[in-house]
């Protein structure tokens, strides 16, 4: 039987911050605290590989041009309530960079927060031009313009390099729609969805 709590520690900004490293004692601590790392490990692992199965249905949203008005509002709002959650976990931070994640249901998400010396308007149409995503983001090969659906929406095919040992490189669908602040204090939105083509 085992047995954890979780610790939340604020720093003077009511932001959590991480605890510092744990030292285990010698012997038996030691041991226990590997096999405390294994099977946290082991949890990461088994939830990437039930969301990477191959035989399971894509995470991918028809794309219906008659019900675009939908998608897109959908897009933004799935979005803004994952980040609304309030059981985030800061996993790690390092250089000012926090990385939390969210177990809910069997989906494991990421969110990442860090300071920028950019102004907000000018780093939302920077993160937000997804053609000139690969120029600062290994993870994207290549970004072509599918579809202009709209000013703040459109669709992307995206080319990934392999990952793996796999010689193919992966490539999928997005639809991507960015929103402007409505009122003073809201937030920049950039909501990427999978989507299948008709």
């Amino acid at each position: 039987n085992s047995a954890f709590m979780t610790f939340v520690v604020l720093d003077a900004d009511d932001q959590p911050q991480l605890l510092p490293w744990i030292r285990p004692q010698p012997g038996d601590g030691e041991r226990r605290y590997r096999e405390a790392s294994a099977r946290k490990k082991i949890r990461l692992d088994r939830k990437y590989i039930v969301s990477c199965k191959q035989t399971e249905v894509p995470l991918s949203v028809p794309w219906d041009p008659s019900n675009q008005v939908y998608l897109s509002y959908n897009n933004v709002s799935s979005l803004r309530m994952l980040v609304a959650k309030d059981n985030w976990v800061l996993s790690s931070e390092i250089n000012q960079v926090r990385l939390y994640t969210l177990e809910d249901d069997k989906f494991l998400s990421f969110h990442m927060e860090m300071v920028v010396h950019v102004d907000a308007a000018q780093a939302f149409l920077l993160l937000s031009d997804l053609r000139r995503r690969p120029e600062w983001d290994k993870h994207y090969r290549s970004v072509e313009l599918v579809q202009q659906v709209d000013e703040d929406d459109a669709i992307y095919h995206v080319t990934s390099p392999a990952l793996g040992g796999h010689t193919k490189p992966q490539d999928f669908v997005i639809l991507a729609s960015r929103r402007k602040p409505c009122d003073n204090g809201d937030p920049y939105v950039i909501a990427l969805r999978s989507v299948t083509p008709p």
